[in-house]
């Protein structure tokens, strides 16, 4: 079971980094460089990177569970 959790959490850490290195970019052009300069403004976009990773971190792990790759 650590072996799983383990698993997950990189699993979690390498979607987090690829969806802030496509949307990052994108996302700060979008918004002016005094607004992103506003905490409150990056932060939402922590958070929906976060919401994101977490919700495609969950299906592949139920996708890899249902596979039979971690029995649980």
């Amino acid at each position: 079971m650590v072996k799983f959790w383990i698993f997950t959490a990189i699993l979690f850490a390498l979607v987090t980094f690829i969806i802030s290195r496509l949307s990052l970019k994108y996302y700060k052009d979008e918004n002016s460089n005094k607004m992103w300069k506003i905490w409150g403004l990056r932060t939402s976009y922590w958070e929906g990177v976060a919401l994101v990773s977490s919700l495609l971190t969950g299906g592949i792990v139920l996708i890899l569970v249902w596979l039979g790759v971690f029995p649980l």
